[in-house]
């Protein structure tokens, strides 16, 4: 949900192909009222984007590709094999999550009904850049100090563990 609300977050979200700012209350509203009737408010879109993210396999699939990001750096730079996984891994870490939403009688085949919903949605993974070899020990670094401020944070309802 964090990233919903953040300026670079890492879910996007798109309301009939035209990006949805969420922190526009405005645009939240226009957009609830369109998809959900008149009782549709943030936390109505929240449920929505969740139960989406839910159905879809997306967020396993990503994650189970994050994996490959990890290891010994050095193995890593001995191993051709283990460096592709590793950079495979890390595009995976800094990929974008992209949700459009349409109501479901405009809908084409590319969408996928929200059962009970005037909703259906479309998921695409993007910012999918492929990593330099060269930033290995950077990438490793970065997921460290990741860790290190999930396990030390006071307020760990902002870290996934």
């Amino acid at each position: 949900v964090r990233g919903i609300n953040a300026e670079y977050g890492n879910l996007r979200l798109f309301r009939d192909g035209v990006s949805l700012d969420v922190r526009d209350d405005a645009a939240v509203r226009d957009a609830c009222a369109a998809h959900f009737g008149a009782d549709g408010d943030k936390t109505t879109l929240i449920d929505t984007v969740v139960a989406i993210l839910l159905r879809t396999a997306v967020l396993d699939d990503v994650a189970r590709v994050q994996q490959l990001a990890g290891g010994d750096v050095c193995a890593v730079r001995a191993d051709s094999a283990l460096l592709d996984d590793f950079l495979t891994g890390s595009v995976m870490k800094d990929c974008s999550l992209m949700i459009t939403l349409v109501a479901a009688e405009r809908a084409d085949s590319s969408y996928t009904p929200l059962h009970a919903s005037a909703v259906a949605f479309r998921v695409a993974v993007v910012d999918v850049d492929q990593k330099a070899s060269d930033s290995v020990e950077r990438y490793a670094e970065l997921d460290r100090k990741i860790v290190d401020f999930c396990r030390n944070a006071e307020d760990r309802v902002n870290c996934v563990q």
